[in-house]
């Protein structure tokens, strides 16, 4: 008997509540009770059946909270099983379902304790500084790489290969301004030494950018490589994801293991090695006049 037919049994809608079941079937019993009938002994034994399968299905579902419709599909009370078939499949899917769930609360609750701690203590508003440091630092570093170069000229100090073989040129560099420079095989054979080098760099940070010298009717440029260089569009990618994290703060596994490490421990490396690398936060405060050059 399938669960439709349990309901059309007691001639009962399945909307029907709980007392309006047990109505049916005490109406139901008085009709197919053996003792009134030793030929309704069949009858009442399936309307027994069909309100404990009711019921039974109602507190799974109940126990449940979100039980899924297929437990409760005619199809899949199958004709050919018992009873006790049906509901031994459903608690062993009621249990795995449990346990997945106990897990997932369980998660949930480190991510929430995290979050918590986080979002409501002292941390916050530190990362809070965290972000406005480090979009500060992008807009300034947008404008100082996109902003007219300051150009100085400088003595070329000495020039070495130091693999020592005329022949393959590797590692070539030059001294200029007590800085070493490493250049291509092009550019040191360009140069000789006290040549006049000109180093373009950024107006604010003084980011070393290219390295030009100047013949007549000629001049040779070198790109100069460094990792706020070469990584540049990286670095900006990277100071923007504290900001990016102030839409997405949820008690989420992406923003508690993500963002909020991200904000705690990256970013305060990432702004000291954009701050202090290369003296950087002088050539800063020296730009806004901290300090008199």
């Amino acid at each position: 008997m399938t669960l439709s037919q349990c309901y059309a049994f007691l001639e009962i809608e399945s909307t029907a509540t709980d007392e309006e079941a047990k109505s049916a079937y005490r109406r139901k019993a008085k009709l197919f009770h053996p003792d009134l009938n030793d030929n309704n002994s069949g009858q009442f034994l399936n309307l027994q059946f069909a309100y404990e399968t009711i019921i039974n299905a109602r507190n799974i579902h109940s126990k449940l909270n979100v039980f899924d419709e297929i437990f409760l599909k005619e199809n899949y009370f199958k004709a050919s099983d018992t009873q006790l078939q049906h509901f031994q499949r459903l608690e062993r899917r009621y249990r795995a379902r449990k346990i997945i769930l106990l897990k997932k609360q369980k998660q949930q609750k480190v991510i929430n304790d995290v979050y918590d701690k986080y979002r409501f203590t002292w941390r916050f508003p530190l990362v809070l500084f965290y972000v406005f440091i480090a979009t500060f630092l992008l807009v300034l570093l947008v404008y100082d790489f996109n902003a007219q170069v300051v150009s100085k000229s400088f003595h070329l100090v000495s020039k070495e290969n130091l693999n020592y073989n005329i022949s393959e040129f590797t590692d070539n560099f030059i001294i200029v301004e007590n800085e070493k420079f490493y250049v291509s095989k092009d550019f040191y054979m360009s140069t000789q030494k006290s040549d006049s080098i000109i180093i373009n760099k950024t107006p604010i940070f003084n980011i070393y950018k290219t390295l030009q010298i100047s013949g007549i009717g000629w001049d040779k440029f070198e790109t100069i490589h460094s990792f706020i260089n070469e990584a540049f569009i990286l670095v900006l990618l990277l100071l923007f994801v504290p900001f990016l994290s102030m839409f997405f703060m949820k008690p989420n596994f992406i923003f508690v293991f993500v963002f909020v490490q991200y904000n705690f421990y990256v970013l305060p490396v990432l702004i000291s090695y954009v701050l202090f690398v290369d003296y950087r936060i002088i050539a800063l405060l020296k730009y806004f006049k901290f300090f008199q050059s």
